[in-house]
């Protein structure tokens, strides 16, 4: 299967927490895309997370909230399915990304 899933991560602090995330789901066969939107978060590392290898990185000019972060993600993503993740959220299996597309694949809710 192609990489089919964009995941948009929307981020305000914890650097830290955010590097974890993009470790634990970069290797997804299916992942096509991993956006990160800095919410003007001051107190993030933004030369670490521009450099992040296949992230693409954006930055509000000023803080917008969780949800208009997701929407503005959402309208940069390219790919079927959009996987929407708090910073703070870590894969525990490897294989989630590519249950989770097969299920909408097969049309399960």
């Amino acid at each position: 299967m192609l990489p089919d899933v964009s995941v948009v991560i929307p981020v305000y602090g914890q650097s830290d927490l955010v590097l974890r995330l993009v470790d634990s789901i970069k290797d997804s066969p299916r992942l096509g895309e991993i956006i990160l939107i800095n919410d003007n978060s001051p107190e993030i590392d933004t030369t670490v997370l521009k450099t992040i290898e296949g992230v693409r990185y954006y930055e509000n000019v000023s803080n917008q909230g969780f949800v208009d972060s997701v929407r503005r993600g959402v309208k940069k993503s390219i790919n079927s399915y959009i996987l929407i993740l708090n910073s703070d959220t870590e894969a525990k299996h490897k294989h989630c990304i590519e249950r989770m597309a097969e299920n909408l694949d097969e049309g399960v809710s």
